[in-house]
């Protein structure tokens, strides 16, 4: 009888330890013994990602092994020390605004001188002309001339070119001149300048300065008018 209380208290005692060991379930949740691994490797359970630095089953980090550096696009190109966002060299800039500065400051030079002598020229046929189609045409060109020279004035000024303030043309033979003979050197002078005139501007019009090939295409019909005006004109 004590033999068999004895053997009854050790399985006893073998069935508590060997409950203390299995797995325990509070409130429907297994909690598992601190000192289990499931793979060797721990996991962060907020973040679910492995905290020893490998990787989980399925999951491509972007960028990585996936064929495709995150910066595949490359790097944007910065150009040239010496270019613009354009493209263009610094030295072509300026070679170009060099240029453009140097046709401005031809055309300009020339129409100008042509244009107040015009007027002067002009001014002069009113006082001297009794032709009335003369003095038509004079009174025309000296008000088309004068807002032509200002225009011009005010490009050539915008982009710092200085022009002449008077004409060099002499006009003492014409001025000793008068009636008919007055008429005639007159229309020759208007004529053969008109002439020389269009063809300047028609030059000027293929610019690839955008702001003295609009001036000459605002002119140029202006021009044309009053040379065929002169050419309609009897003496």
């Amino acid at each position: 009888m004590k033999n068999r209380m004895k053997f009854s208290l050790l399985a006893l005692v073998f069935l508590t330890a060997q409950a203390c060991s299995l797995p325990r379930y509070d409130a429907g949740t297994m909690t598992v013994p601190s000192n289990t691994s499931t793979s060797g490797s721990s996991t962060d359970a907020v973040n679910s990602r492995p905290t020893d630095g490998t990787s989980r089953t399925g999951a491509t980090p972007t960028g990585a092994n996936s064929g495709t550096a995150p910066n595949s696009g490359g790097m944007p190109s910065m150009g040239t020390a010496n270019s613009t966002s354009s493209g263009i060299s610094g030295e072509a800039l300026a070679a170009v605004e060099a240029e453009r500065a140097e046709t401005l400051t031809r055309f300009a030079s020339q129409a100008i001188n042509s244009g107040i002598y015009e007027i002067q020229l002009n001014e002069l046929a009113l006082k001297n002309t009794q032709n009335d189609a003369v003095k038509k045409l004079a009174a025309t060109i000296v008000k088309n001339y004068n807002k032509a020279n200002n225009d011009l004035k005010d490009l050539a000024g915008s982009r710092g070119v200085m022009l002449p303030k008077s004409s060099s043309t002499n006009m003492s033979t014409l001025s000793a001149s008068s009636g008919k003979e007055f008429d005639q050197a007159y229309l020759k002078i208007i004529i053969g300048d008109h002439q020389k005139a269009i063809k300047l501007f028609q030059e000027t019009a293929k610019s690839s300065d955008r702001q003295l090939k609009e001036y000459a295409l605002r002119y140029l019909p202006v021009l044309k008018i009053h040379l065929e005006q002169a050419k309609t004109i009897t003496p």
